[in-house]
């Protein structure tokens, strides 16, 4: 089973903390399209020691990638690290609470594709077209 290289070249980033690096790293990645759905990154301290850093930076960086829904992490026997599947609840959730936060009390989606996305995990999303995503803020006149 291969791992995924953290770092593109052997020095670390500059800037930020050593986890928001490695959190950094991973989005982009998985951005660029370096990494897919359920590639393996390892274990906690294969990744901590492939980023050069401690496994408690590596462990902070986890946290932050399982709580925005972009890693998987498998505790015992098999266990280890891997890239999330894509998760339509936890993006609603998420995308509920920061238009709660933003005080933008009435959403408009008009994208005709929306409810394709619960069958996303079935493997029956389609993709592309459709209208985008409007957001309508009350506040506005």
């Amino acid at each position: 089973m291969s791992v995924y290289a953290l770092f593109k070249t052997s020095e670390r980033p500059e800037g930020g903390t050593l986890s928001a690096r490695l959190v950094a790293e991973v989005r982009e990645a998985v951005f660029e399209k370096r990494l897919k759905p359920g590639d393996f990154l390892g274990t906690e301290k294969d990744i901590a020691e492939r980023g050069q850093v401690s496994r408690m930076a590596a462990r902070d960086a986890l946290r932050t990638l399982a709580a925005l829904g972009v890693v998987e992490i498998k505790v015992g026997a098999g266990g280890g690290v891997r890239i999330a599947h894509g998760n339509p609840r936890q993006f609603a959730e998420a995308l509920a609470v920061q238009l709660d936060l933003a005080g933008i009390s009435r959403v408009d989606f008009s994208w005709p594709g929306l409810w394709h996305l619960s069958s996303h995990q079935s493997g029956g999303a389609r993709s592309g077209g459709g209208d985008p995503v409007r957001v309508r803020d009350p506040r506005a006149v």
